[in-house]
């Protein structure tokens, strides 16, 4: 009798997961912006995550992390990037480029340079903006923390952008395509909620049908 009860509740358990599941995964998937986000936009400090800015041509400093994945998920390499401010000075952010990447290369070039100085790649750059936890003690956050402490004998660097970014395009004319693969995507991802919602829904309907007959 145990035995059937304890399935009974780990099959409810799992319908209601199954439903939360469903459900933060559909409110997640929202469509890009209708129009890219700007520099300006970025520097007023109201960053919003998921979606794409638009920074223009901005210094990139050095690259002071890599991660490497297990799967076929492309290396990523980080980057500390710098935007000209007033003065000779610099707001610094982390930019993530894969190595899938069409920069890439230029970039690896440029930090195998023995002879390159801060200032010498300048690239333009629209990325789209994800939590990184700059703040928080982990091993990449204190790599990022290191670059700057030691850039800032080299440079002015005056503050930080609170989020970090990931390179997607160079110019704001590739947002248009870039809109129509991210609403693909986005499509597929509700579609899957929706599966996951039928199938929990589904689930639980059936388990309270079961616990209400054992009870008559």
């Amino acid at each position: 009798m145990l035995r059937f009860k304890t399935k009974g509740v780990v099959s409810t358990i799992s319908s209601i997961l199954l439903i939360l599941f469903g459900v933060v995964l559909f409110a997640g998937s929202k469509p890009a912006n209708d129009t890219i986000f700007t520099k300006d936009d970025a520097l007023s400090g109201d960053i919003q995550v998921g979606e794409v800015y638009d920074f223009g041509e901005v210094i990139i400093a050095d690259e002071y992390a890599t991660t490497t994945y297990e799967d076929n998920t492309p290396t990523a390499h980080y980057y500390l990037a710098l935007i000209p401010s007033e003065e000779n000075s610099y707001i610094a952010f982390s930019l993530q480029v894969k190595e899938d990447e069409s920069i890439y290369q230029t970039l690896k070039a440029y930090v195998e340079d023995s002879e390159s100085l801060v200032g010498d790649m300048k690239l333009p750059v629209c990325a789209v903006a994800y939590e990184f936890g700059l703040n928080n003690d982990n091993e990449i956050s204190g790599f990022y923390n290191d670059s700057i402490t030691q850039y800032k004998e080299v440079v002015t660097i005056n503050s930080q952008l609170d989020k970090s970014f990931s390179y997607k395009f160079a110019t704001a004319d590739s947002y248009e395509d870039y809109k129509k693969e991210d609403s693909k995507d986005t499509k597929i991802l509700k579609a899957i909620s929706v599966l996951l919602l039928i199938g929990g829904l589904a689930m639980l309907i059936m388990n309270i049908r079961y616990f209400i007959n054992k009870k008559k």
